[in-house]
């Protein structure tokens, strides 16, 4: 089997962190592969640098494609224009590419089989440390394939035990007394709205339904009534302290934010998306993971992405029909059951560790077929990770 690892937008960290641990199970396996690699030099804090190569020296069956024809955007957001790079791709003729790019539509013009290597975090749970899922559709929100549909009760039952004890972590107030916490009224409607992470490494902000925080802000203050309450919640990555050296300047969301502190109020802390998922009226979500906490804690979701949503989310479809759901007053609740189905296909059957990641394992993701000992591991790792972080968390409180 040839697998191209087809990697416009890694970042240096990802590649470590991600992509170095898939290479060495993957050159150790007893399955024959031959692997290849397409990245660019490092730009813009995308692509590798010598620092990677060397951390890989002892794998030499890879073969490397370096790309530094055309401008480094090009390979990075539109890849077609790059010179010669599909005759390049063609020559690899690859059985599967797995790609780390915000270039969706690139797959059309690739060989064999094509998954995108995305995050796996599904908040609240405690997900595999490092986990990723190989997506046909990035950022497609709670959707299970058909194929794995007949296995959707199973996994829910089987997530029982986790489920619960997430249930125990996850409870951090009620409504009335989370709003005390962050500020909010009680007696006014509120709209969460959780922001992305805007660093300029995250070409995946080509397809947000806005460009930055700011936009989708203005855009909400220009659509909703004056009565309902925005409440922002910054990407905690956007507000590290100290400052993220390739961050965008916070400063300028401030000053969006200053004008209109009747209409809106800033969330901080390390969990204010989950606390607004209880206290908010509703959450918008776009291309974050943020649905998940709604869908867990039963908000009604507002989804503004250009993406498929599965239907048990109940969510608002877009900004235009914002106002009327609002005025309403009966927004829907994402599905409970169906929830924890989505839940349980996802922790235990599509994530998985980079380093876990064996040619066989590999064609059991793209068939959405895992194995019990793929299913039973991850439900393991999941289950002590919730079981550390609830201790920790009692302890805290303590």
């Amino acid at each position: 089997m040839r697998i191209l690892f087809y990697l416009p937008v890694i970042t240096p960290w990802w590649f470590d962190a991600i992509i170095v641990p898939m290479l060495r199970t993957l050159h150790s396996g007893t399955a024959p592969v031959d692997l290849h690699v397409m990245v660019a030099p490092l730009w813009r804090n995308t692509g590798i640098d010598a620092d990677q190569l060397f951390a890989v020296a002892d794998l030499p069956a890879i073969q490397w494609h370096i790309v530094d024809e055309g401008e480094p955007e090009q390979f990075r957001q539109d890849s077609t224009t790059v010179p010669g790079l599909l005759d390049r791709i063609a020559a690899i003729d690859p059985d599967v590419t797995l790609a780390r790019s915000s270039d969706f539509a690139i797959s059309r013009h690739f060989p064999g089989i094509v998954r995108f290597i995305m995050e796996g975090d599904a908040p609240p749970f405690a997900s595999i440390m490092r986990g990723v899922v190989l997506e046909e559709t990035p950022f497609a929100a709670a959707i299970v394939p058909a194929s794995a549909a007949a296995l959707a009760d199973c996994y829910a039952e089987r997530l029982q035990t986790i489920w619960e004890l997430t249930e125990r972590h996850a409870h951090i107030g009620t409504r009335t007394t989370l709003r005390e916490r962050l500020g909010l009224p009680q007696d006014r409607p509120v709209l969460a709205v959780p922001l992305l992470y805007e660093h300029e490494e995250n070409y995946f902000l080509d397809h947000a339904a806005y460009p930055d925080g700011i936009a989708l802000i203005e855009a909400l203050l220009a659509t909703v009534d004056d009565g309902i309450l925005l409440a922002i919640a910054d990407h905690p990555l956007n507000a590290a302290q100290p400052p993220h050296p390739r961050r965008r300047d916070r400063a300028a969301l401030e000053a969006c934010l200053a004008p209109h502190r009747e209409r809106m109020i800033d969330c901080t802390g390390s969990r204010a998306t989950e606390m607004l998922a209880v206290a908010a009226d509703a959450m918008v979500a776009d291309l974050s993971k943020s649905w998940t906490l709604a869908a867990f804690h039963g908000a009604p979701l507002v989804d503004i992405a250009r993406r498929p949503v599965a239907e048990w989310l109940n969510a608002v479809p877009g900004m235009a029909a914002l106002p009327a759901a609002l005025a309403s007053g009966r927004l829907a609740a994402p599905d409970r059951a169906a929830a924890r189905r989505w839940f349980g296909w996802h922790l235990g059957a599509r994530i998985f560790r980079p380093g876990d990641l064996t040619a066989e394992r590999l064609l059991r993701c793209i068939a959405h077929c895992p194995s019990e000992s793929d299913i039973a591991g991850n439900l393991d790792m999941v289950l002590a990770q919730q079981q550390t972080r609830l201790a920790d968390h009692m302890a805290a409180a303590a």
